[in-house]
């Protein structure tokens, strides 16, 4: 990136052998701030009965879970419950709210003063949070968590200033940690660019990733970053220019999950689907690592790799300032699914702040870029051009996915540090909770929507303790088949069935042993004679699944008779043609029954009653009317009838028939 596209606002002296550290100050042992990373306290749960529930049966729940009352409120009714020491408390509270006793159950959770950081150029990150378009909404989740240092970020990029480094062992630094990520915890990273233990940025870009990622934040200085309690993994596979290998990104995936990342952020792309990079990603996903990549900057459909890889890794595209897409995000499907066949909902992921430095929309004075600190540039003597400088930094607006993707990344490591692992869930919960943007629902621009880290926090927050749908199949359904055909339809209704705050159920599903037979809300089905029992299993938004059954009889009606045709012929008999009327009689299932008694009558060119007239074997009785004369005919049938039958004229084939004969 060229010094043309940054904007600098701030200017650090240059450091020799010397870096910035934040002071922490100690939680007191009890103080519930302790525990302020997972939101809730240990060993701990509130719970309320119902009225009816008798003392000893409430005692006897306790005592099944091992739980011990410390206080009761006299008017909330509720009380607070000592767990044993390292119990779970999610299985705790399900199991409490699994009994028919209780009104409800919960962690105790924390509650804080709510949190903006007094980082000085904050306000200007409107890409976090601004009142107008909120930007990723990030301050609602910071009241609930800002990460926990267990969660390990890899950034996989030109590095990041993320050390005090001697590399030539002259006495003097050659790399020092930016002052705005003195408070960032590091692990040991590694540096594929130049094969080293040392991921040091001499190019700014990742740098400028990370800090959205997990810069310190709340230390009155420069800026804030969206996880900034996380440890960050810093993997280089991008050298001094921006660029890099395939090889080298591969390597550095494979590093990131060896070394225990959860969640990769990648700013970067090609155009080439190389497998390499493919079977990474697909390694990583597999061993849970929720990789982040960006879209590309083209402006165009068709998105880079390893965005593009669908299967493993979410594509963040770019919103401006007012929540529109970039002008240069891609958008739609990968590359290779756009030449050779598109699948609707496989391509971009989500969006995030991407910037736009060449406007100032909210007018503040500054572009609308992404904020943060990194290398500033300096004119080399030497090549006469401008290069990055390890040993200053500057605070920058910057524009592309590549700024995108880290705020993803980023609320990917919140939801992590609440115990969201899986990176389908994961998936799942950002894309479920995204601001909708363009047309309802996905669409190919902007994906399923503007990545919401307030609205993912508390979805994930839910999950936790979220109880999975209950699926109501509806009462069970007694039928008669009255109209004899042997099968009746039935209409099931699945609206009875609930599901968990903020998770709702996606798919209703109606099978008879084993086989789908529906999908759907309510479903319409066409059951035989006999007893079904047709099962409804209802999926909610994070893949949990419940079924019920519902008993459907269909019992048999009274035999019917109906007239299945009448045929007007002339039949041979002895050399002359007799006018003739071939009446047809089964039942409800279309099988010929014998021995009926049909009445009928000529009309037209002949006035005749005929019958009763007995059907034989095939269900057939013919009325003959005499020697056929030119005219035209008519006979309809006026009576049918046997023992044990009921005639429905109302499902004849037909009731008359009529011919004409020169």
């Amino acid at each position: 990136m060229s010094p043309a596209r940054r904007m600098v606002v701030f200017v650090c002296t240059t450091l020799f052998l010397f870096s910035l550290s934040a002071a922490a100050m100690a939680v007191p042992i009890g103080s519930p701030m302790r525990y302020a990373d997972q939101g809730f306290m240990p060993d701990e749960v509130l719970v309320k009965f119902k009225s009816w529930a008798k003392p000893s049966a409430r005692e006897a729940i306790h005592r099944g879970l091992r739980a011990q009352v410390v206080r009761s409120h006299p008017i909330g009714k509720f009380s607070l419950l000592r767990l044993p020491k390292g119990a779970d408390v999610g299985k705790a509270v399900a199991a409490y709210r699994r009994k028919p006793a209780v009104a409800w159950a919960e962690p105790n959770y924390i509650v804080q003063a709510l949190f903006v950081p007094n980082d000085p150029l904050y306000p200007q990150q409107w890409h976090l949070y601004n009142p107008v378009y909120k930007g990723i909404n990030v301050e609602g989740a910071w009241d609930f968590t800002r990460g926990a240092s267990f969660v390990k970020v890899a950034v996989l990029d030109t590095g990041v200033a993320y050390e005090n480094y001697d590399e030539n062992r002259d006495g003097f630094y050659d790399y020092l940690k930016a002052p705005d990520l003195s408070g960032t915890r590091f692990t040991a990273g590694y540096d594929y660019a130049n094969g080293d233990k040392h991921a040091n940025d001499d190019e700014g870009h990742g740098t400028h990733v990370t800090g959205t990622i997990a810069q310190t934040t709340n230390n009155a200085l420069g800026c804030a970053g969206v996880a900034p309690n996380v440890t960050i993994i810093p993997v280089k596979v991008l050298d001094s220019w921006g660029g890099g290998t395939i090889e080298w990104v591969a390597n550095g995936i494979y590093f990131a999950t060896y070394m225990g990342a959860k969640v990769v952020n990648m700013s970067m792309g090609t155009y080439f689907p190389s497998k390499a990079l493919r079977d990474a990603c697909w390694y990583a996903y597999n061993r849970g690592v929720t990789i982040v990549a960006s879209a590309g900057n083209g402006g165009s459909e068709g998105l880079t790799y390893p965005a593009g890889f669908d299967e493993s890794v979410i594509a963040v595209g770019a919103t401006d300032y007012e929540n529109e897409r970039a002008f240069y995000s891609d958008y739609g499907p990968s590359m290779d699914l756009f030449w050779y066949g598109y699948v609707r909902g496989r391509g971009l992921d989500v969006m995030a702040p991407g910037g736009d430095t060449l406007v100032d929309k909210n007018a503040d004075g500054f572009p609308d870029g992404v904020l943060q600190q990194t290398l500033a540039w300096k004119l080399d003597p030497f090549w006469g051009w401008w290069v990055a400088d390890p040993l200053n930094f500057s605070y920058e607006y910057w524009m592309g996915t590549s700024m995108s993707a880290p705020h993803v990344a980023g609320v990917a490591a919140l939801l992590v540090s609440l115990g969201v692992s899986r990176p389908d869930d994961i998936r799942a919960l950002l894309e479920g909770t995204a601001t909708d943007l363009g047309d309802a629902g996905y669409d190919d621009e902007t994906g399923w929507g503007l990545v919401n880290a307030e609205a993912a926090v508390l979805a994930a927050a839910g999950a936790i303790y979220n109880q999975g749908p209950e699926a109501n199949a509806g009462p069970d359904q007694i039928l008669t088949d009255y109209d004899g055909d042997g099968s009746e339809t039935v209409v099931m209704d699945g609206s009875g069935s609930t599901w968990s705050p903020g998770f709702p159920i996606i798919s209703y599903q109606w099978k008879e042993n084993g086989v789908l037979l529906a999908e759907g809300v309510t479903a319409t089905l066409r059951l035989g004679v006999g007893v079904h029992t047709i099962a409804l299993t209802c999926i909610d938004t994070m893949g949990r699944s419940d079924t019920d059954t519902a008993t459907i009889t269909v019992n048999p009606g009274p035999p019917i008779l109906r007239v299945l045709g009448i045929d007007i012929v002339a039949q041979p008999i002895k050399g002359r043609n007799f006018l003739a009327a071939i009446v047809t009689v089964v039942n409800g299932l279309g099988r010929p029954v014998s021995g009926v008694s049909v009445s009928g009558r000529w009309s037209g060119s002949l006035s005749k009653t005929m019958g009763p007239l007995y059907t034989n074997t095939q269900g057939q009785v013919t009325f003959l009317a005499g020697v056929l004369m030119p005219g035209t005919y008519t006979f309809t049938v006026t009576k049918v009838s046997k023992s044990g039958y009921t005639y429905r004229s109302d499902l004849n084939g037909e009731t008359s028939d009529t011919r004409t004969f020169y």
